[in-house]
This record gives C-alpha cells, sequence and structure tokens, in this order.
C-alpha cells in the first residue's frame, strides 16, 4: 500500500497524518500549509501549493524527505497519489489546438523539441501512458507543467503554454523532484 506521511516540523518531528488516496483540501484535515517534511511509502506522490491539485508542484518518490525546502516547507495545499503505471510512457504532442496539425508521438526524455522539430509549436496534447513533466525550457528547465494518463488538453492558450514547451520527459520509478524550483501553475489536471 502506497502512502504518504506529513509532519509539521523538519526532521519527522512534531505532529503528523497519513495519507493513502488523493486529498484536494488538506485545510479538511487541519494541514494545509504545515507540512516540513515527509515519508513516501510506495507509489510516487504530487504535492501541490494550491487546492484541487494546482499551483506549483513537487513530485515525491518513494523516499524520506528531512525537509521539503524553502519552495514548499509549509505550502502544501493537495496531494494526488500517482497510480497510473510509469511504464512505457506515450505522449502525443499536436502542433495546433483541437489536436491538429503536425504530431509527434513520444515515449522518451526530450531533451530539446528542436531534434522533433516541434519546439516552441505544441498547441495541445493527449497523456496515451504514463505521467509527464513538461517545460518551457531546454534540459528541462524554467517553468513547468504536470499531466497524467488520460489528461487530453485541448488547447494550451487556456494555460499560457501555447507554442512554449521545448523539453519533457515521463516521470519514472528513480525520479525524485526535491529541490527543483517549478514556476508554473498547474490548472486543469
Amino acid at each position: 500500500m502506497s502512502k504518504l506521511i506529513l509532519y509539521d516540523q523538519e526532521n519527522f518531528l512534531g505532529e503528523c497524518i497519513e495519507f493513502v488516496r488523493n486529498e484536494p483540501d488538506l485545510s479538511k484535515m487541519m494541514f494545509t500549509n504545515t507540512a516540513q517534511s515527509a515519508r513516501v511509502k510506495g507509489q510516487h506522490w504530487v504535492g501541490y501549493t494550491e487546492k484541487n491539485y494546482k499551483g506549483e508542484f513537487i513530485v515525491f518518490a518513494p523516499d524520506d524527505y528531512k525537509t521539503l525546502g524553502p519552495n514548499f516547507s509549509q505550502k502544501l495545499s493537495s496531494l494526488r497519489l500517482v497510480d497510473e503505471a510509469l511504464a512505457n510512457p506515450e505522449i502525443v504532442l499536436y502542433e495546433h489546438v483541437s489536436y491538429k496539425g503536425e504530431v509527434r508521438e513520444i515515449r522518451k526524455k526530450v531533451d530539446n523539441l528542436e531534434r522533433a522539430e516541434m519546439n516552441n509549436k505544441a498547441s495541445s496534447h493527449k497523456v496515451k501512458q504514463g505521467v509527464w513533466i513538461l517545460h518551457k525550457g531546454l534540459d528541462q528547465t524554467g517553468p513547468r507543467l504536470i499531466t497524467f494518463k488520460g489528461d487530453e488538453w485541448p488547447n494550451y492558450c487556456d494555460y499560457g503554454w501555447n507554442d512554449k514547451v521545448s523539453s519533457l520527459f515521463p516521470l519514472v520509478n528513480s525520479y525524485n523532484e526535491v529541490g527543483a524550483s517549478p514556476s508554473v501553475k498547474v490548472q486543469g489536471v
């Protein structure tokens, strides 16, 4: 069984609360903007700075996190368990909105979409398998968003991402995102 335990102090001290399923609003558990450390067992989890899986995000791989760092300490407001299969990831990028124009089926990390003649051209996507993190910068830099199996984003304009994606990668079992500096609002997830 997968679980995530949040602690209200660093180094697993203070009050704690255990989660085994999605929690769209940590305030209902009286734990919003409180967590400073975490333990994760089983599968990955995604923590968001806003309710309902929005805002900046952090991906937790199974591990112990003595601190959540300055970007996420006392800032988590919702949690999502990654229960999607991470094997055989696939995302389809479309050049135009509503899944039109040139198409690129991607199954692995791409540091530079220029090699696929798709850099800063994507306007919509569909996730066939896995969990993907898309970046505005090359080599997984800059603002980012996360998208899950079954997600269909017909119009990046709605999120301020039209013609902005430059690199992307699938979440894999060894992925650990602590310490990253996310700077994109996640919407529509």
